[in-house]
């Protein structure tokens, strides 16, 4: 409860991310927040949100995250998906995941807040192929983004983090 009443007060966050955040179940849970977050509006994607903004008449804003929490947390990393729209390139995986070593047990840390990790995760939605798909192949599902970030572990762990996958050029 500590991060989430700090997000609802961080200056360092206010215009990145439109309050309250949500919790899951109407608030049942802890371990399930959905947070809507605008990205730098000169980015492709940031463009492509603002062009959504006027096709929608202002319904389709900002980004819709879903952030899960493990028991173990603040000692494993929460798990990142896109639930809406659909956002492709960059660092977003087919199934919403974020390809980043951040959320990965290898490149957690129990002292990063969710305040920080937040801003983290603006800038690499702000990657400059980052864009939101005019045709969706699916929507998104938390099955398919587990499954997305499960194989970006695996190439990572063959490949190490320094070299992204092929198709992130």
């Amino acid at each position: 409860m500590k991060e989430l009443a700090r997000i609802h007060k961080s200056e360092a966050l206010r215009g990145m991310v439109r309050l309250p955040v949500e919790l899951a179940d109407d608030g049942a849970s802890l371990f399930e927040w959905s947070v809507r977050l605008c990205v730098d509006e000169e980015s492709t994607l940031g463009k492509d949100l603002a062009a959504l903004k006027a096709a929608t008449q202002g319904e389709v804003d900002s980004i819709l995250v879903r952030i899960s929490f493990p028991e173990d947390y603040p000692f494993a990393p929460p798990f990142f998906r896109i639930a809406a729209p659909y956002v492709a390139g960059g660092f977003v995986q087919r199934g919403g995941a974020l390809c980043t070593e951040l959320l990965t047990q290898q490149g957690w840390a129990s002292s990063y807040t969710m305040e920080a990790v937040l801003m983290q995760v603006a800038s690499i939605l702000a990657h400059p192929r980052t864009h939101i798909a005019s045709k969706a192949p699916a929507k998104y599902t938390e099955e398919a983004a587990r499954k997305s970030h499960r194989l970006v572990l695996m190439y990572h762990a063959q490949n190490g983090w320094g070299q992204p996958p092929p198709e992130l050029g």
